[in-house]
């Protein structure tokens, strides 16, 4: 009976890898991987972890995208639901399945755990624990797996009561790792071999409130380095032949002093580290398409971490781009340029992988140290004054894509490949992974 449990720390950069000294003391020196993908973000790290693909061909570019043949009758959606190559592409955890391997997925983050497994109706047994989940203790564990028989949905969500300090709270990784112990534990059938994905997201919360200069950034990651490595002791990591284990980071951070996002009547607001505010001119109506949101007209323009993308009007594209970079222009101070989508190839490294239509028609890149927020993340103080990030990813900065992988092989998104390398004897090869379509 075999187990293997893959483990993917949100925000974990390289540079963090000295502050998991027992991780490495159990599982050896990490390597340094360059993540294949761009944007750097959670979602399109996770869709790719999951399929095996990159987002040429799981279509999942950021966390957000628009959809519809007029986007005046569009809407706001998660990728994942709404693009149709991503709905068709298969996940790697149901190759798995079919070795007769039990599945497991624990993730923090609402979206997670549907990125690692798009199937509509995946079979294993999983829990959702999402930001508005109650501080779970192992009583309140245990009646989850008892209430529900190990029979029910497997994404479980879990809505009793909020965490004290919301989404920030710095016990909600430690909770995630005690449902993962319980459900290897209880809910394992017996004499079947066990996979386990379990995403820990509390980093990537603190590592966007903090810059990494802050004491305490370390200090979480040697927390957390402590209570996950005494979860793989009780497993067996690093001890026995039958369990194996791969810890890395879905993307790293880079430390940011300005921020800039759409408010909620439609306007490019900016803020800076030093307290001044302002609003960004947007090009004229006239070449910018329009979409719908709960009945209000909105620019087609997304915000997502490290990039803006436009949907513009037919022909206009090179008049926006040249609009964003023009350098007497407003934006200059926040973009290190514009091109238009079908150009990425003059910005970023990973173009080929991860071409896609959902980039839309223009993509600003932000400066290093300037985070592109959508308007959620965006909280208004009583009075009137943003909060900005103090770490931001997205990205092709180094700082956004070097990650630590312990465990084999040291490449990135051959994560499941190493679970199917470990219990039926394949070898992972980094070819397995889709390409364009």
């Amino acid at each position: 009976m075999k187990t293997f449990v893959t483990v993917v720390i949100d925000q974990l950069g390289w540079a963090d890898r000295d502050n998991l000294k027992y991780i490495t003391k159990r599982l050896g020196q990490p390597a340094r991987v360059l993540t294949p993908y761009f944007p750097t973000v959670t979602e399109t790290a996770h869709a790719s972890l999951g399929t095996g693909s990159l987002p040429c061909s799981h279509g999942v570019i950021g966390s957000e995208t628009l959809t519809g043949r007029d986007l005046r009758h569009c809407r706001i959606r998660e990728s994942i639901y709404v693009d149709n190559r991503a709905q068709q592409t298969t996940s790697r955890l149901e190759v798995l399945e079919d070795q007769g391997v039990q599945v497991f997925v624990v993730a923090g983050k609402e979206n997670v755990a549907k990125l690692v497994d798009p199937r509509p109706n995946f079979s294993g047994p999983g829990v959702r624990v999402t930001y508005e989940t109650d501080q779970m203790t192992e009583a309140l564990a245990l009646s989850v797996l008892d209430e529900y028989g190990h029979q029910a949905d497997p994404v479980w969500q879990l809505d009793t009561a909020p965490f004290p300090n919301g989404r920030r709270d710095p016990c909600f990784d430690s909770c995630l790792i005690e449902i993962a112990r319980l459900l290897l534990r209880n809910a394992r059938d017996p004499g079947r071999d066990a996979f386990l994905f379990l995403g820990l997201p509390y980093l990537d919360v603190f590592g966007h409130d903090h810059t990494r200069a802050n004491p305490d950034f370390a200090t979480t990651i040697q927390k957390l380095d402590a209570r996950l490595d005494k979860f793989l002791n009780e497993i067996g990591i690093g001890q026995a032949q039958n369990a194996g284990a791969v810890v890395t980071g879905d993307h790293g951070c880079r430390d940011v002093i300005a921020a800039v996002w759409p408010d909620s009547t439609n306007r490019m607001r900016y803020a800076l580290s030093l307290g001044r505010t302002g609003v960004l001119s947007l090009p004229t109506q006239e070449l910018l398409t329009f979409f719908d949101e709960d009945g209000v007209e909105r620019p087609a323009i997304l915000f997502d971490g490290g990039t803006v993308r436009l949907w513009t009007k037919d022909g206009c594209a090179d008049a926006v781009t040249r609009f964003l970079n023009n350098e007497n222009s407003e934006w200059s101070a926040f973009l290190e340029t514009a091109v238009i989508a079908k150009d990425l190839t003059a910005c970023i490294r990973q173009v080929d992988a991860s071409r896609h239509d959902n980039w839309g028609h223009v993509v600003g890149i932000a400066k290093r140290n300037v985070a592109l927020c959508k308007r959620s993340w965006m909280d208004l103080s009583q009075d009137g004054n943003a909060k900005i990030p103090r770490g931001e990813h997205g990205t092709d900065c180094d700082e956004d894509r070097e990650v630590p992988w312990w465990g084999q092989p040291d490449s990135h998104h051959t994560l499941i490949e190493a679970a199917l390398a470990f219990f039926v004897g394949q070898t992972p090869q980094a070819t397995q992974l889709s390409g364009p379509p």
